[in-house]
């Protein structure tokens, strides 16, 4: 035992020390990496053998050939996430292993310059690198989470939009008006948000509106009815609704409700649903108030 700490505590012994360790971090990078890659095969077999859950019991053409173009996004997503951890662990573990195999050449350096480097490596990791690895662990743990993924549209901080970037920093948010909306990870991490696109793309949509009980009942539900299906933004082959939502002293609520592809179409849909009712109600006499609309995922209608 005390032969070979001589032989490592020799010039020679130090170099072949020094070798050894940057030899075992490579291989040790390389097995990572291989496990990392054979993972991200494996995510994508299973989503490319995954079935679809579709919100209506019977799903239009349109949404199965949508459903596909998802299944490919998912499939850039986890080459991303694969991507994004490839650039933490090659510095991280090169880095590593540098660290530890020039120890044995510290004796040769004075003590109190080693302890000084030590406190100011201390203090700057402590301080001032901390936020950046806490944004680099939260990007790591985004990119693998199932809640967020490059172009998934979502409303955070009132802010709605699509996620342009997930990188190892901050995500970048691409909001509907072409602004750029950056947010450290780890703020995406803690902070509560909105996915449009979790599951899927499409979008309920429905606008409400009161009609009076003077009107003919069936002439309003087959003007709403009509309106939606006219609408070039709902989906091909799509069943609009109609329903009585409330009744009250001078009117019911009713609901006219429709399926829209995108948030992007949905948003489109519930002004042109707006437009056609007061222009169709005005034709037709029919007396209303007060259109309102809310947008809900499919989730909740499930």
């Amino acid at each position: 035992m005390e032969s070979l700490v001589g032989i490592f505590r020799s010039i020679p012994g130090r170099y072949i020390y020094t070798g050894a360790v940057i030899l075992i971090s490579i291989i040790f990078l390389i097995i990572i990496l291989r496990s990392l890659r054979r993972a991200t095969d494996r995510r994508g077999r299973k989503i490319q053998r995954r079935k679809e859950h579709f919100p209506l019991s019977k799903p239009t053409k349109v949404m199965r050939k949508k459903a596909a173009k998802i299944r490919e996004g998912s499939l850039e997503n986890v080459e991303n996430q694969f991507t994004i951890t490839k650039k933490i662990l090659i510095p991280s573990i090169i880095g590593l292993g540098l660290i530890i195999s020039i120890m044995p050449f510290l004796n040769k350096v004075p003590a109190a310059f080693i302890s000084i480097f030590a406190a100011v490596f201390s203090l700057v990791i402590g301080i001032a690198a901390k936020p950046f690895l806490e944004n680099i662990f939260a990007g790591l743990v985004i990119s693998y989470s199932k809640s967020l993924n490059i172009g998934d549209t979502i409303l955070i901080d009132e802010k709605y939009g699509t996620v342009e970037d997930i990188n190892l920093s901050y995500t970048t948010v691409k909001t509907w008006d072409w602004k750029r909306y950056v947010l450290p990870n780890i703020r995406m991490l803690q902070q509560d948000f909105l996915n449009y696109t979790l599951v899927d793309n499409y979008q309920w949509a429905y606008i409400e509106f009161w009609a009076a009980y003077e009107n003919d009942l069936e002439e309003v539900e087959k003007i709403a009815l009509d309106c939606a299906k006219q609408s070039k933004f709902t989906i091909e082959d799509n069943v609009p609704y109609f329903w009585i939502m409330e009744m009250a002293k001078d009117g019911y609520k009713c609901w006219l409700a429709s399926w829209a592809d995108n948030p992007a179409s949905a948003w489109a849909l519930r002004n042109d649903l707006r437009t056609r009712l007061i222009m169709e109600f005005s034709k037709k006499s029919i007396k209303y108030h007060s259109l309102h609309h809310v947008v809900e995922n499919a989730e909740m209608f499930r």
